[in-house]
């Protein structure tokens, strides 16, 4: 005997015995709700006057009463054998029985047309689970899209920020070299070079000295790899002069090279120490005077003056 609600009354599901497809009927008999009863009763009663342990379910007897009162004495056998006849009724041949559990026979199989929607019913709640789950990796998709962009943006406006504070805060130096000849007269170093390397920040890659010292063609590209990295390059005009652009509150150290005074000797291992912390090759700066020293420049415009002397 099976019980399902009224709500699926007229629908198609599957047999929980059999598991194939069954259209619900109407309305059971008045009988079978009778025997229904009766059975619930009486194992409520059984387990009353003989409790079981929670494990062990008691299979009750049914009464001869109820058996007489639904039109013969039918045993357990026998009414397990009518079940399953019930079930397996050919819709062209009903049977009618005065003890069945609904009013009408049941088809099974079903006719096609019913399969049928069955097939479809299942196939609407597939597609519908289909979209929920696509519908739920697109938004956790586009959450993780969404956090890419932001952090691209955040990224691109952090730089454009820091480009832009830099630019706010440079100040401006300017400078001129001069060198002493032998006879201690004092002309301009046109020419001569200073480079201001930032000591905060780490070196990309070294860089050659070639392109940068006086007299060389200037290296294009080694002059924009030291103005990325926050440096400055400058070369004296037909004065001696040079214009710098500084950032405050950065430390730089500072190279200042001579095109016209000579040295005496070989660099200090103290400067060649400094130097190898940022370039290759850094004993190719020729025989011209080479000075070293570090800078934190403050207080908008800046100007300082530096004689070469002979020998330095």
């Amino acid at each position: 005997m099976l019980k399902i609600g009224t709500s699926k009354t007229g629908n198609v599901v599957s047999c929980p015995r059999c598991h194939k497809p069954v259209v619900v009927p109407p309305q059971s008999v008045p009988q079978a709700e009778q025997l229904y009863q009766m059975l619930k009763k009486k194992r409520a009663e059984e387990a009353a006057a003989h409790p079981v342990p929670n494990n062990i379910v008691p299979e009750p007897s049914l009464p001869e009463s109820a058996w007489e009162e639904l039109g013969g004495n039918v045993n357990d056998a026998d009414l397990n054998q009518w079940i399953d006849e019930l079930w397996k009724t050919n819709p062209a041949n009903p049977q009618e029985s005065s003890s069945g559990l609904f009013s009408t026979s049941i088809s099974n199989p079903v006719s096609n047309e019913e399969v049928a929607l069955f097939a479809l019913q299942k196939q609407h709640k597939l597609t519908v689970t289909l979209l929920y789950v696509s519908a739920t990796v697109a938004f956790f998709v586009g959450i993780v899209f969404g956090i890419l962009l932001y952090a691209m943006f955040a990224s691109s406006t952090r730089s454009y920020q820091h480009l832009a504070d830099s630019r706010m805060g440079t100040n401006e130096i300017t400078g001129t070299l001069f060198y002493r000849n032998e006879n201690g007269d004092r002309w301009p170093d046109v020419e001569a070079a200073i480079i201001c390397l930032p000591m905060d920040r780490p070196m990309v890659q070294l860089l050659f000295p070639q392109g940068l010292r006086p007299g060389d063609d200037v290296n294009n590209d080694t002059v924009q790899l030291i103005q990325e990295m926050g440096g400055m390059y400058a070369r004296g005009d037909v004065n001696g002069s040079f214009t710098l652009q500084y950032r405050e509150g950065v430390r730089y150290f500072v190279i200042l090279i001579s095109a016209h005074q000579k040295r005496s000797g070989e660099m200090k291992p103290s400067v060649l120490q400094e130097l190898r912390r940022y370039f290759r090759n850094y004993d190719q700066f020729g025989g011209n005077c080479l000075l070293t020293d570090e800078y934190e420049w403050s207080g908008g415009k800046y100007s300082f003056r530096h004689t070469f002397e002979f020998g330095e």
